[in-house]
C-alpha cells in the first residue's frame, strides 16, 4: 500500500513522536499515523506530497498499530487486572493483529503492568480461604481462565508452604459447615469442592 504524505507535525516533543497525515491514492482515503522521530528519519524524512514505497508505508502502519494496541491495553488494564490470555482476547476483539498484540503484551510484561503470579496469589487465597475450594477445583478454575498450570502449581505450593493456605484446615471447616455424619456425604462434598484425591 502506497501512501502520499499530506503533513508532518510534532505530536509529543517529550516522547519524540510525530503525527503523519497521509492519503492512500488507491483508496482515496486520508489516514493519521503516530510514529517515532527515529522511524521517520529511517524512512528518509518524507515531506508533504512525497509518496512512500510499500515497505515504508507498512513500517509506518505497523508502528502506529503497535502504539495503538499498547494504548488500548493500558485502557483495558485501567478497568480490571486482566491476565495475558484475557488481555490478548480483548485486543483481538478490538481488531488488532498478532504482531501489534504481541508487542503490547510484551511491553506490559516488561513494565510489570501484567503480573500473573501476583494475580494468582490473590485469586488462590480467595478461592481457598473464602470459598473453601480444594487444589484441584482451584487449578481447574484458574486454568480455564487462561493461567498456566505450572504457574498455578508454583503459586499454590508457595502459599501452602508460607501458611497462607491450609487445605487440611479448610477441609475441616467445610465438613463442619456442610456435612451431616455420613461417610459417603463427606466424600461427595470433598469431591465437589475439589479435594479429589482424598
Amino acid at each position: 500500500m502506497k501512501l502520499r504524505i499530506i503533513s508532518v507535525k510534532s505530536k509529543d516533543k517529550r516522547a519524540s513522536l510525530l503525527q503523519l497525515k497521509a492519503l492512500s491514492p488507491e483508496e482515496n482515503k486520508e489516514y493519521q499515523y503516530i510514529v517515532s522521530e527515529g522511524t521517520y528519519r529511517e524512512i528518509g524524512c518524507p515531506l508533504s506530497g512525497e509518496i512512500l514505497e510499500d515497505e515504508e508505508s507498512v513500517r509506518i502502519i505497523s508502528e502506529d498499530e503497535r502504539r495503538r494496541a499498547f494504548s488500548k491495553l493500558l485502557r483495558i488494564l485501567e478497568y480490571a487486572d486482566n491476565n495475558l490470555f484475557r488481555t490478548r482476547q480483548k485486543l483481538k476483539a478490538a481488531g488488532f493483529g498478532k504482531d501489534a498484540t504481541d508487542y503490547a503484551l510484551k511491553e506490559a510484561l516488561r513494565y510489570g503492568y501484567i503480573n500473573e503470579k501476583r494475580q494468582l496469589s490473590v485469586k488462590i487465597e480467595a478461592l481457598a480461604n473464602r470459598k473453601l475450594l480444594g487444589p484441584n477445583r482451584i487449578g481447574a478454575k484458574l486454568s480455564a481462565e487462561g493461567y498456566s498450570r505450572a504457574d498455578i502449581r508454583d503459586v499454590l505450593e508457595e502459599l501452602v508452604s508460607d501458611g497462607v493456605v491450609d487445605f487440611e484446615k479448610n477441609k475441616e471447616t467445610l465438613l463442619e459447615k456442610l456435612c451431616p455424619d455420613g461417610f459417603e456425604e463427606k466424600r461427595k462434598i470433598l469431591y465437589k469442592y475439589g479435594f479429589w484425591n482424598d
